[in-house]
């Protein structure tokens, strides 16, 4: 899949990710509502992950990353100005986690090919 069919796939991701942080919690009914932090540890791994297909590089990964968190950390404060949620800093650090386990599984993933393929370069003499 090319980098725009990514952005493409990131700014709904956003858009999915902001309307349903703003809606009232009531229009929000799935199995997994009693795992608050476990969704938006999910919603932003899967964010964080498209973002990284989509603008890395020329970006490097650790200010996509940031700006993930950033964005998480902005809607939990947007939600103290509606009347039916609230922010919590725990919601951010759930976000976040999201965020550094995609980093961590996408650098094994990258040391774990840079070995295959140094083991499989052939050097003059060694044939």
């Amino acid at each position: 899949m090319r980098n725009r069919h990514y952005q493409y796939l990131f700014w709904a991701a956003v858009v999915v990710i902001l309307v349903s942080s703003l809606i009232p919690m009531s229009a929000l009914s799935t199995p997994l509502a009693h795992q608050d932090k476990l969704q938006h540890a999910i919603a932003y791994a899967v964010l964080y992950f498209l973002a990284v297909r989509a603008y890395v590089p020329p970006y490097p990964n650790w200010a996509v990353g940031t700006i993930v968190v950033l964005l998480g950390g902005g809607i939990e404060w947007a939600q103290r100005f509606t009347a039916y949620r609230h922010g919590e800093v725990l919601d951010i650090l759930a976000n976040a986690s999201g965020v550094v386990l995609i980093a961590i599984l996408m650098k094994l993933r990258d040391r774990g090919r840079d070995q295959h393929s140094s083991a499989q370069k052939v050097y003059p003499g060694e044939e």
